[in-house]
C-alpha cells in the first residue's frame, strides 16, 4: 500500500515527504513527472487484491484463472515435458 500511494504523490506532484511503516522520503520529486499523471493500473488475483485496487489504483487487470492448456496456447508451446508435440500448428 505505501509504494503505491508514493508512486500516486509522486506522479502527481502533491508529495515530497512521507512516513510510512516501510518507507520514508523527505524532498522527493519527478525530475521529469509528465505534464499530466498517468493512470496507475494494478493487476490483481483475488478480492481482497481488487479491493485494493480499487482503493489505490486508477485502473484494473484481472485475469482469469488459466489452465494449462490455455497456457500452452498463450506461449504457443509446441512440445509437452517429454518432448512429444503438444500443439500442431
Amino acid at each position: 500500500m505505501e509504494a503505491l500511494e508514493i508512486i500516486q504523490g509522486l506522479l502527481a506532484g502533491t508529495m515530497t515527504n512521507y512516513r510510512g511503516q516501510y518507507f520514508q522520503l523527505d524532498h522527493a520529486r519527478l525530475f521529469d513527472r509528465p505534464e499530466h499523471k498517468p493512470a496507475v493500473i494494478l493487476a490483481a488475483g483475488g478480492v481482497k487484491a481488487a479491493g485494493l485496487a480499487g482503493k489505490l489504483g486508477n485502473g484494473l487487470i484481472d485475469p482469469p484463472p488459466l489452465e494449462w492448456s490455455d497456457l500452452r496456447y498463450v506461449f504457443d508451446i509446441k512440445e509437452d515435458c517429454n518432448g512429444k508435440e503438444a500443439i500442431q500448428t
